[in-house]
């Protein structure tokens, strides 16, 4: 090895090393590994929370920057579950609740069905999630 160090002006380091953004290794991934990819996806995020987006903008940001940058990581490795599990939530909170970016559920409108009488043009009830009362 010092044979060819000596020979060739390389750097001589240990693994995981970076190439093209990904880490190489020779074992499966574990949290370490993939926090560059999450840290980066913060990061993204976190500049797009302090502009005015409509509705369609985060959702436009998320399937075209975040899903490219998550394929391009899964191109070269199997990302653990809880890797995905983390960036759906990333996502989610950055679509729904905006710069806080909360994993909490949010006290939205949600929809249920009139169970009396069920037909093919029944119409569907809204409820508010907090009082449990039709709207």
């Amino acid at each position: 090895m010092e044979v060819i160090l000596q020979a060739f002006p390389f750097a001589s380091s240990e693994l995981p090393v970076r190439y093209l953004g990904l880490p190489l290794l020779t074992k499966r991934m574990t949290a370490n590994d993939y926090t560059p990819l999450i840290e980066k996806i913060r990061e993204k995020i976190g500049k797009w929370t302090t502009r005015h987006l409509s509705f369609a903008g985060p959702l436009q940001l998320i399937s075209s920057v975040i899903q490219s940058l998550s394929n391009f990581w899964m191109s070269a490795f199997w990302l653990p579950t809880a890797c995905i599990k983390e960036i759906d939530s990333l996502c989610s909170a950055f679509l729904w609740s905006g710069p806080k970016l909360s994993t909490k559920r949010q006290n939205w409108l949600g929809v249920r069905y009139a169970h009396q009488n069920m037909r093919e043009d029944s119409v569907c009830v809204l409820l508010e999630k907090r009082t449990r009362s039709a709207v």
